[in-house]
């Protein structure tokens, strides 16, 4: 790699920085103790810029621009183990903040966990019990609506979830006690058994006809079950309120007013126009409320 980068133009000590960088990211990547993202992100901000200013020929910048594009792709490469050791550092970080007392930084170290490790159910419940205990109704509602979708047979985290004063139990917020891999699995089961049972009796030369109807209506309807368990679990299309503010019948602010959802309420998004969000909640309220009054609940 140093006989490349001075064929580019650079010097021994720029060579040096980016040798420095690859072996940082080894390190980060397969390393038991290995840099930080902040320190390998300092040694490449600073190999590329010294890059950048030594190559001055033309044919010396392409050569350096690849060999930027090389190192960034190590970069990329490197994030992914990264990420498992991040959610890991900040939820020890949001536990010992919560054994403290400090619930505030308990759910934003927390939050970045779950960010880091979207299918983590812990750091989705947790920061949903740090961020109650911080009087943060919304995220708290964000937090153990995520948990539950990940896990919908957790009794604990339907019971917290059931203690908010903002209904959590039907509509939008209702999250079906159905794991999604069950529905699909007895999808799959229904619609290969009813064929494999078509194909038996068609091979003893039996009547297979009412047996192949009843499997295609049974097994649609198996299908369809699925899709909206995946749907429902997956969260998207819907968004928790952060504040009360009225509902409009029109996306502006002179529009008449309806309704207040309560804070922690889950909708469904119905539409969106510029800053505007037309939502539907429980018990068929609906109308337009500003993007910055809600927040998404759906996957990361």
């Amino acid at each position: 790699l140093a006989g490349e980068l001075r064929k580019a133009g650079v010097t021994p000590a720029t060579a040096g920085k980016v040798e420095r960088l690859l072996d940082a990211l080894d390190a980060a990547c397969f390393g038991p103790g290995g840099p930080g993202a902040g320190d390998w992100a300092g040694l490449g901000r600073e190999a590329l810029g010294s890059l950048d200013a030594e190559a001055c020929a033309t044919g010396a910048r392409v050569r350096s621009g690849i060999l930027g594009i090389a190192v960034l792709a190590f970069v990329a490469a490197a994030a992914g183990p990264l990420t498992a050791q991040s959610a890991a550092d900040a939820f020890a970080m949001g536990t010992t903040a919560y054994a403290g007392g400090d619930y505030v930084r308990a759910a934003r170290h927390f939050a970045d966990a779950a960010h880091a490790e979207p299918r983590s159910v812990a750091a989705w419940a947790n920061l949903g019990t740090a961020a109650m205990l911080a009087n943060d109704t919304a995220m708290a509602v964000v937090g153990w609506q995520r948990a539950l979708r990940l896990s919908p047979l957790d009794a604990t985290i339907r019971a917290r979830l059931a203690s908010v004063r903002a209904p959590q139990e039907s509509g939008p917020a209702w999250v079906p006690p159905v794991p999604e891999w069950a529905a699909a699995g007895l999808a799959l089961l229904i619609w290969v058994g009813g064929w494999g049972a078509v194909a038996w009796l068609a091979w003893r030369r039996r009547p297979a006809g009412r047996v192949a109807v009843l499997t295609t209506v049974v097994g649609a309807a198996a299908i369809a079950f699925a899709v909206h368990v995946e749907r429902a679990l997956s969260g998207r299309d819907l968004v928790v309120v952060t504040a009360p503010v009225p509902l409009r019948a029109l996306p502006a602010l002179g529009a008449d007013t309806r309704a207040t959802p309560l804070v922690g309420e889950v909708a469904d998004v119905l539409a969106r126009e510029g800053v505007w969000v037309h939502v539907r909640l429980d018990g068929g309220r609906d109308g337009w409320v500003p993007s910055e009054r809600v927040t998404p609940l759906g996957g990361d």
